[in-house]
């Protein structure tokens, strides 16, 4: 028998994990322990600073009328989603990592910018380039939400977990009781770190994109039908 695949990231990400998964004709189980919600934030001048970066589609969602600011900036954006999201709000995106922020900002054309980083409330400490200037400043905050009791359920068998944040893989290590049960998939090697040990096996996605990570959810499924 197939294990499910779960999804805990907030909508519509869930939903849209969700559906992928399905359409490989995958049991999934979308059971989001977080929304995502603005907070009041003071916009700094567009003019103080060089370029944007994006790190989660959230901050183009609910950064509210205060974004259209800066729109003349171009913007450096963490995977293949948010650079999607960040275009269609009608930015110009220079640069899509392939990785986490921190492998985007090592990149030699980011030093010596102004840059501001649009955040969710917890962030990972991130250094700003070589000669440049890292302002952050949060614009959403992922407010946690109650366990569905289809997740407990989901976790009594063999599941496959994806991950796509720090905060969703420890909210996740919190919940499990027995790790070894389940295998896990992380959107960044960071991710995965955050999700601790004891795993039945642990997989990174070789990029911060859902398709990927529901790529290798799918081998992992196709793998236990043959154990």
């Amino acid at each position: 028998m197939s294990p499910v695949i779960i999804t805990v990231r907030a909508e519509p990400g869930a939903s849209a994990t969700a559906a992928r998964v399905r359409a490989l004709g995958l049991e999934a189980l979308a059971a989001p322990l977080f929304a995502a919600a603005p907070l009041a934030w003071t916009a700094p001048d567009p003019l103080a600073f060089d370029r944007l970066l994006f790190t989660s589609s959230n901050a183009l969602r609910h950064a509210g009328p205060a974004l259209a600011a800066y729109r003349a900036l171009p913007c450096w954006c963490v995977g293949a989603k948010t650079a999607a999201t960040a275009a269609a709000a009608g930015f110009s995106v220079e640069r899509t990592g392939e990785s986490d922020a921190a492998t985007l900002m090592a990149d030699p054309e980011a030093a010596g910018q102004r840059w501001l980083w649009l955040a969710g409330a917890r962030h990972q400490d991130l250094a700003a380039p070589a000669a440049a200037s890292l302002t952050v400043v949060p614009v959403y905050a992922m407010m946690r939400l109650p366990e569905p009791e289809a997740l407990r359920d989901a976790l009594a068998s063999p599941a496959i977990l994806l991950a796509h944040s720090a905060e969703a893989a420890r909210q996740v290590c919190a919940i499990v009781s027995d790790p070894s049960l389940h295998h896990l998939v992380a959107i960044s090697p960071a991710v995965a770190a955050a999700a601790g040990p004891d795993w039945r096996s642990v997989s990174v996605a070789s990029a911060p994109d859902d398709s990927e990570m529901v790529a290798i959810a799918a081998a992992l499924c196709q793998k236990a039908c043959h154990e």
